[in-house]
């Protein structure tokens, strides 16, 4: 029979009403991995800041490493131009069009970020407050 598969019109609407729960206007949720990209950014400049006194003291002579050191800024200057792009692009999204994005999120193996890229609410962005010689891994 052909209407085997038809859910009735209130299951329809109960689906209905979960996806609107748990979906975003998508200019959100670009906005959210633009803001992402940027605090990444940030970090490969803070990166970049403790490495120089070690480019200074001994591996200014080592083309190979330069040339590496050289990417990583490379790669930071990709983030922030990601960043503003994807940014611009949340800007001009119509905002009837929603997504769900709790399931993209369930692959992102970093619980914060993947709490922040799911959640109806952005989730709070930790203050981390390291000292100099602490390392926090987790």
């Amino acid at each position: 029979m052909a209407h085997d598969h038809v859910l009735p019109p209130d299951s329809i609407a109960s689906e209905l009403m979960e996806a609107k729960q748990t979906s975003l206007p998508l200019g959100e949720v670009l906005a959210r991995v633009s803001h992402e990209m940027t605090h990444l950014s940030k970090s490969m400049d803070q990166f970049q800041i403790l490495i120089s006194p070690l480019l200074v003291k001994g591996h200014h002579h080592d083309r190979a490493f330069l040339r590496e050191i050289q990417n990583l800024d490379h790669v930071a200057q990709k983030l922030v131009c990601l960043s503003e792009f994807v940014n611009g692009l949340a800007i001009h999204m119509p905002p009837q069009w929603r997504i769900d994005p709790n399931f993209a999120a369930q692959v992102v193996t970093l619980a914060e970020l993947s709490a922040t890229l799911a959640a109806s609410e952005p989730a709070p962005r930790r203050e981390t407050s390291v000292s100099s010689g602490d390392c926090e891994l987790f």
